[in-house]
């Protein structure tokens, strides 16, 4: 190692440290935002603690990798809160060798500086990106594996600098990078498949390809064994197609035709394939083809994460500002300086989500704790706090009706209205206050001494009573409903509420159970909910 890679290696862990200690300085996890998305992911946390697995014990399209670092501090003692900010911490920590090997070999200068702040503050973030300051860890996962992702492109893209090229690391790490993606989001594996294939076959790069397929083999091999045999990647696999299949979960934000056309992101599209066709004619030929296949797959990404926060953006820049093209003009300007420019275009384009990623540490550190409340009664669970405006003050949405429309147009087609026992509910969603609303409804339901330490099941997108009053959770039923009959084998109670996150949902539960013959008899009836007891 020189002395420039050491410098890297005592920059990378030292931005690590800071960063690290900021945002475990509280000693709690505060959040503003997504709190129903935070509490899928300690769902599914606590059932693998309890020895359930993702696939095999209940339905999830997301790997296991999104959730074991969760679960490993949550069986070392620490509360959900501090569990999730020390996983962040771990995984961050596990992926620095990675992020220095890309920086000692590909890049040099600040460039390197750059990249590796980039990544290490990707992985420790309290935001997913955007530019709204809020404090969220949702979609963390998705941050979490565009640190690998981002390890993959860069080292196919870029030459390795002099004394730096070994096929035996390169490999490994991209083989190593590929079995994680494919434990944590199989979206990131097949829009990257295509371009890794395409630079390795096509560039004849058979040494890297032989360790990459090795490592991938051997750690995925690992894998299986831990996890007893190759019916863990079958029921993989059949979650990852009834997702797909799924009516009620197209897609998370924006269309994939609007993520190429639409206003705000057509600048990016723009410059997408104006570096494509520079680097085509400025000496980079495969390195431009290469950037051609995997442009879609990168937006893909971004189409499949909730938000659609661009960060390829980020790589791209790194790949301009590091990859040597020709002195020729293009566009009436010098070629190193025209791919400077692109570089700039990209940063500026993504500075808000950059500048709101590197700096929401911060912000939870320094949050006024007066406007935040624990998120459970649960004395062991203190350590989740939630802004108490946006998560106890409950807003419906009602939609309003006896509108005319103009002459020529016909009116949409109205949804079909929840249905429980024959009675038709009044049209309404839950779209805030979703604690409160859930604290309150344990709270009646626990005055129901039948109901205490029995599965309830919720008609909702979400099944998670269990992580705040004393009910038995549902065996097979996943943390967030993708349309199956799965879990509803041992539940005694239906919880109906009234007011729903998300009608479609308490819809598909509700036909589900009508087609498995239940005999519903009502128990309660309060504000928030109805809660029914299962006769046959």
């Amino acid at each position: 190692m020189n002395l420039s890679a050491a410098r890297l290696a005592i920059y990378l862990i030292s931005a690590w440290l800071l960063i690290s200690a900021l945002t475990l300085f509280p000693g709690v996890l505060r959040i503003t935002g997504h709190e129903v998305d935070f509490l899928h992911a300690l769902d599914t946390a606590y059932r693998i603690g309890e020895g359930d697995l993702p696939h095999l014990d209940y339905m999830t399209p997301l790997g296991l990798f999104a959730f074991l670092p969760i679960t490993l501090f949550l069986q070392a003692g620490f509360g959900p809160g501090v569990s999730y900010l020390l996983a962040q911490v771990a995984v961050t920590a596990v992926l620095l060798p990675a992020i220095w090997w890309v920086g000692a070999s590909r890049l040099q200068g600040w460039t390197r500086l750059m990249w590796g702040l980039g990544m290490v503050a990707l992985g420790l973030s309290m935001i997913f990106g955007a530019d709204n300051p809020a404090i969220t860890v949702s979609m963390y996962y998705n941050r979490w594996a565009w640190i690998p992702a981002g390890v993959v492109v860069l080292l196919l893209l870029l030459p390795p600098r002099d004394g730096w090229n070994s096929a035996l690391v390169d490999g490994g790490l991209l083989g190593l990078a590929g079995a994680v993606l494919v434990m944590t989001k199989m979206t990131y594996v097949m829009a990257l498949a295509p371009f890794v294939l395409l630079v390795l076959l096509g560039g004849r790069q058979w040494a890297r390809l032989a360790v990459a397929l090795a490592a991938f083999a051997v750690a995925l091999g690992a894998v299986t064994l831990a996890l007893g045999g190759v019916e863990y990647w079958v029921a993989y696999a059949q979650d990852l197609l009834a997702v797909a299949v799924d009516s009620r979960r197209k897609y998370p934000g924006a269309a994939y035709a609007d993520l190429i056309s639409a206003p705000k992101f057509l600048p990016m599209t723009v410059l997408l394939l104006v570096s494509v066709i520079f680097l085509r004619t400025n000496g980079r030929k495969a390195e431009g083809l290469a950037l051609l296949v995997l442009g879609p797959g990168l937006i893909y990404i971004t189409y499949q994460n909730w938000g659609n926060d661009p960060k390829w953006l980020f790589l791209l820049a790194i790949i301009l500002f590091s990859l040597p093209v020709a002195e020729r003009a293009f566009w009436g300007i010098r070629g190193p300086d025209f791919a400077r420019i692109l570089a700039c275009a990209a940063l500026l384009i993504y500075a808000p989500s950059m500048l709101n990623i590197l700096t929401s540490p911060l912000r939870h550190a320094g949050v006024d704790t007066a406007d935040y409340t624990p998120m459970f009664t649960d004395l062991a669970k203190a350590d989740i706090e939630v802004g108490a405006k946006q998560n106890f003050v409950p807003v419906m949405e009602i939609p309003m009706k006896g509108i005319d429309m103009p002459e020529g147009h016909e009116p949409e087609e109205e949804t079909e209205p929840v249905r429980v026992n024959g009675e038709e509910l009044s049209a309404c969603t839950l779209s805030t206050g979703f604690i409160g609303w859930t604290r309150k409804a344990v709270a009646q339901l626990g005055a129901v001494e039948e109901a205490v330490g029995q599965t309830v099941i919720m008609a909702d997108v979400y099944d998670h009573l269990w992580l705040f009053g004393p009910f038995a959770r549902s065996p097979g039923m996943a943390p967030w409903y993708y349309g199956t009959e799965d879990g509803f084998a041992e539940a005694r109670y239906l919880l109906v509420p009234l007011c729903p996150v998300s009608p479609d949902a308490a819809r598909g539960k509700l036909e589900v159970v009508e087609e498995l013959g239940w005999q519903l008899e009502e128990v309660i009836r309060t504000d928030l909910f109805i809660l029914l007891r299962r006769a046959g």
